[in-house]
């Protein structure tokens, strides 16, 4: 299915992620399909299933797509899902930080090419998440944290740089914007920068998203990270301050 067909599809299905992060994920998800071997698909707070319609979308016929969440959106967002995805869709009607749930940890270690943390926004909530997320992710895998950066949850900001600061030999945050911040293993980090750099902005405008800049104003040190926000002039991507042509990664 293509992104056009997805928007038409379920532009009418309840949720909160904006359309730029949807594109965003639809060029990430291209590229483990290219580049990832099989694996499973998580996300945690899932509402009526719109960002994971998305998810089942990109995955193969033999991957999981885990569902966490104990409300009952979480029924209907199972239905819609299973018409995408018939086999291998599997909703855990518990919160996060239960055993049920942790007991991926054991089942599924380091199994998951994708993990989108968008259940409760509260900062011990998020850490908890952030644990199990570390102990999930495949080493070529992405972290995805809802509302990083929101001033309504600046306990997610906070909660997100202090994680990634204590494990910062597991994950690393190589891109930050519209809402999202995305984590990777330190040996794909620079494979995610990569992209980024020469690939994200033409097919986000492959897309149809033209209202975008990719910045990277810094050196690598102290932080290897770009960001991306609404257009600023002219650039699809912007460097140094003092050359926004040079794009240290």
């Amino acid at each position: 299915m293509q992104f056009e067909t997805f928007v038409a599809e379920f532009h009418d299905v309840p949720g909160f992620t904006i359309p730029e992060s949807l594109g965003i994920w639809d060029c990430f998800l291209r590229f483990q399909l290219e580049k990832e071997r099989s694996a499973s698909l998580l996300e945690i707070g899932v509402y009526y299933g719109k960002s994971a319609a998305l998810l089942a979308m990109h995955s193969r016929p033999d991957e999981q797509l885990v569902l966490v969440d104990p409300s009952e959106p979480a029924e209907s967002a199972l239905k819609l899902l299973q018409s995408i995805k018939p086999n291998g869709v599997r909703l855990l009607k518990n919160l996060s930080s239960d055993h049920a749930v942790w007991n991926l940890a054991g089942t599924h270690s380091r199994a998951f090419r994708w993990i989108h943390i968008d259940g409760d926004h509260k900062g011990e909530t998020v850490y908890n998440d952030l644990l199990l997320a570390n102990e999930l992710l495949s080493p070529t895998g992405i972290i995805c944290v809802d509302d990083f950066m929101s001033p309504r949850y600046p306990q997610i900001t906070f909660t997100v740089c202090t994680f990634v600061e204590l494990f910062c030999r597991e994950l690393r945050m190589f891109l930050c914007g519209f809402n999202k911040a995305y984590l990777v293993r330190p040996e794909s980090l620079f494979t995610h920068l990569t992209f980024v750099k020469n690939q994200l902005g033409k097919k986000l405008g492959d897309l149809g998203f033209n209202n975008f800049t990719i910045y990277k104003t810094d050196y690598p040190h102290p932080i290897n990270c770009f960001g991306i926000t609404s257009r600023w002039e002219d650039y699809i991507y912007f460097g140094l301050d003092e050359d926004p042509k040079k794009i240290p990664i």
